[in-house]
């Protein structure tokens, strides 16, 4: 399918549209940032059904951060769809890895990338599995926390100090994790609420590369 017109998450500046940019320039008519992936899906089969960009295919990509999909990655592309008035409707792709980031972080892409300048591929893939650990419990949260926007009123999915792109803690631990969990919702039933919260640290501990 050739596609004239590619959206993906984030702005102007986002990992995502600058690394697309660069692997898809040529064989892609143009990759426009679309800011937050949440009603993506809509904007696109609106924009088809309105024939709002006549004789151009309009598709988008997406990350899979704070979905519970937990299935391992197969190296295929999987497609995203949307179910409007009885019928599934191809929207676009999303990544099988949680976002775009854990592409570049792979300790085969980071070999080939840096060549002589990379670290031990043994060290490196050390190293990323202890932080993957390191923040497993505030993933987890992070996680729970998203998912319960589906069922309950809109939850804020992340605490901390705010120096960065996006708040991070200074304390990681289960304990910390549950009480930022509980410190969002503020309520004592908060553990019958994010039932996934258990079952999500053990996936998230078993991270491996």
């Amino acid at each position: 399918m050739s596609i004239n017109i590619l959206y993906c998450e984030g702005g102007n500046k986002s990992p995502d549209i600058r690394v697309l940019t660069n692997i898809l320039s040529g064989s892609c008519g143009s990759i426009k940032p679309a800011g937050s992936k949440y009603g993506l899906d809509r904007q696109i089969i609106f924009i088809r059904q309105q024939n709002l960009l006549p004789s151009s295919v309009v598709v988008a990509v997406k990350d899979r951060d704070f979905d519970s999909d937990d299935s391992l990655p197969q190296n295929t592309p999987r497609n995203w769809s949307a179910r409007v008035n009885n019928q599934t409707i191809q929207v676009g792709w999303s990544w099988e890895r949680k976002e775009i980031e854990n592409y570049l972080i792979d300790p085969e892409v980071v070999s080939r990338a840096l060549g002589s300048k990379a670290p031990p591929i043994d060290d490196y893939r050390e190293a990323l599995e202890e932080s993957a650990r390191t923040i497993a419990d505030y993933t987890a949260a992070r996680i729970a926390l998203s998912l319960s926007r589906q069922r309950l009123l809109p939850l804020q999915n992340c605490w901390g100090n705010t120096g960065g792109q996006h708040p991070f803690p200074d304390a990681l631990s289960e304990l910390d994790c549950r009480t930022g969990i509980q410190n969002i919702v503020n309520n004592e039933d908060v553990w019958t609420w994010l039932p996934e919260w258990e079952e999500l640290r053990q996936q998230v501990q078993n991270f491996s590369y």
